[in-house]
């Protein structure tokens, strides 16, 4: 917290911390005090997220910043300083604006946290179902069998899935910091959730050219979707849809802090669609949803807007036979 050397300033409330008029270089450090209760040797990091709308590319410093161990009961010598700061490359597009990030302490038991390198060992620790932690960039030619709950944290690194969708089935899984990117030339989704849960949080996505406008970042036939602090451009029909969901199928999908944008060469879109059941739940909260056509789709089921903006651009009435026959 304090001023920053431009004029900006950095206030710390509860674990909110709130950047104004921030410049490129500009850093702000907080220190936080860390309690280990635990009576196993404990693995614990810190997270700081964007919250709200608006995405600022921040780097975080300190060395809290990637997993540490404690010993049982054992608490760090002192507080643990964790830094924000602005890449000095991002050029001018931040500048003058406000930012909140949200802090948090994750803690997990030690032997419980896997990094990996390769194909082989992420599929192997996900079968674990470990904490796991990507120390670069992954590419998979066969998609993993997820039938437990791991957490896949990407270390800020691309995790490139394969020509088939990554299923969720009756698990609980949760992709977190870095990128995921659709391999070349696929025509599958993304990402699918037919059962359990799926959480994306503080996820960048490389979706590729499309080869078939149908296939989307993330269709919902049943479960749980989680979307947190992400930024998703799609350039599909959809970013986030139920299409292929039975018409009883109950699902829940919950979009929170998060710009979700869909945008094709046939200026035609629902960018998020939910349309099958009068069981489902769409909860969207502190976010954007802009598509060319229609942002937000409601066909039945419970629909929560809250604190958010819905944009249509209104191109897809720049094609005249959709004037005429619409």
């Amino acid at each position: 917290a304090g001023a920053f050397e431009n004029g900006g300033t950095a206030a710390l409330s509860g674990n909110t911390l709130t950047l104004n008029n921030v410049t490129p270089g500009d850093k702000a450090e907080v220190e936080i005090k860390i309690v280990n209760t635990s009576t196993v040797k404990t693995a614990y990091r810190v997270v700081i997220r964007n919250q709200g709308d608006g995405k600022l590319p921040f780097n975080v410093t300190g060395e809290a910043a990637s997993w540490v161990e404690l010993a049982p009961s054992t608490n760090p010598s002192e507080n643990v300083k964790v830094g924000v700061e602005l890449p000095t490359t991002v050029g001018d597009d931040y500048q003058g604006k406000s930012y909140a990030l949200k802090i948090a302490i994750e803690a997990v038991q030690a032997n419980g946290v896997a990094s990996v390198d390769s194909a082989e060992a992420l599929t192997a620790a996900v079968k674990e179902s470990k904490t796991v932690v990507m120390t670069n960039d992954i590419e998979l030619t066969e998609m993993f069998d997820i039938t437990e709950s791991p957490k896949i944290d990407l270390g800020g690194h691309t995790l490139t899935l394969p020509a088939a969708s990554a299923v969720a089935d009756g698990a609980s899984v949760e992709f977190s910091n870095g990128t995921l990117a659709y391999a070349e030339n696929s025509d599958k989704n993304l990402l699918e959730v037919v059962g359990g849960s799926l959480t994306v949080d503080n996820v960048d996505f490389d979706l590729k050219d499309a080869t078939n406008l149908s296939r989307v970042p993330f269709m919902v036939t049943g479960g749980v979707l989680n979307i947190k602090n992400v930024d998703v451009e799609s350039n599909r029909y959809y970013a986030v849809t139920t299409n292929n969901a039975q018409s009883d199928a109950a699902y829940t999908i919950n979009i929170e802090d998060s710009t979700l944008t869909a945008s094709n060469t046939e200026l035609d879109n629902d960018t998020v669609l939910s349309n099958c059941s009068y069981l489902s739940r769409l909860n969207i909260k502190h976010s954007t949803i802009k598509g060319q056509r229609q942002a937000v789709f409601v066909r039945t089921g419970v629909a929560t807007i809250e604190d958010s903006r819905l944009i249509s651009t209104g191109e897809y009435l720049n094609v005249e036979k959709n004037v005429t026959t619409n």
